[in-house]
């Protein structure tokens, strides 16, 4: 996604994560909370068995749509 704004709604188009960011699968959704100077940041809603998870985690644009 090359422009993303506050508020947008995005999905993972791949795995997201490592070392320094939580896991966050492709496929989750989620909604932009923060888009200034090439910094994005999305709250991320993880389906799991037991109940979703929100986590939020700064992306790269080309890792959401």
């Amino acid at each position: 996604m090359a422009k993303m704004s506050a508020g947008d709604t995005v999905v993972a188009v791949k795995d997201i994560g490592g070392l320094l960011r939580e896991h966050i699968p492709k496929g989750s959704k989620g909604v932009v909370t923060k888009a200034s100077w090439g910094e994005y940041k999305v709250l991320f809603t993880i389906e799991r068995w037991h109940g979703d998870k929100k986590v939020e985690v700064r992306v790269e644009p080309d890792e959401v749509a």
